[in-house]
């Protein structure tokens, strides 16, 4: 049986209802940090990274995942300067923060979904209006 694909933006094109191919347009939010110190807590199962010089906004990259070396986690927390990371990332000397490829205002995947077989909210938590989003998350300013 083949798969019914619809509303989805796929490189080259797809045949189906409304699939379109183009830039998604997504943002580009990833960061490399490289820090100074690593601090694993084995009772907590948690690192703290101290990247001086980072400059980030207290708790804004919370739940992001971040790759370092062959490591991957997740981050718990952060302040200005440092972050906690689910697991064991001691030894590393660079970490990636992925991006989170949220959709830009330009992009042609917003309002190109439908809400036919449509979650009623999307990755994180947001209702979706009427004129859904080709994606994971809707676009929001």
């Amino acid at each position: 049986v083949e798969a019914d694909v619809q509303y989805n933006n796929i490189k080259g094109g797809y045949p189906g209802t409304s699939n379109i191919s183009a830039d998604p347009l997504v943002s580009d939010d990833f960061w490399i940090l490289k820090p100074v110190s690593a601090l694993y807590h084995r009772q907590k199962w948690t690192t703290e990274l101290y990247c001086p010089g980072a400059n980030l906004k207290e708790n804004d990259l919370v739940n992001r995942v971040i790759k370092a070396g062959e490591k991957w986690g997740v981050i718990r927390e952060n302040t200005d300067h440092s972050i906690t990371v689910w697991g064991d990332m001691s030894g590393e000397l660079q970490v990636i923060v992925l991006p989170t490829f949220h959709l830009l205002p330009e992009s042609p995947c917003i309002d190109s979904g439908t809400t036919e077989h449509a979650s009623k909210i999307d990755i994180y938590g947001n209702r979706r209006d009427s004129r859904i989003d080709i994606g994971a998350c809707e676009f929001s300013d």
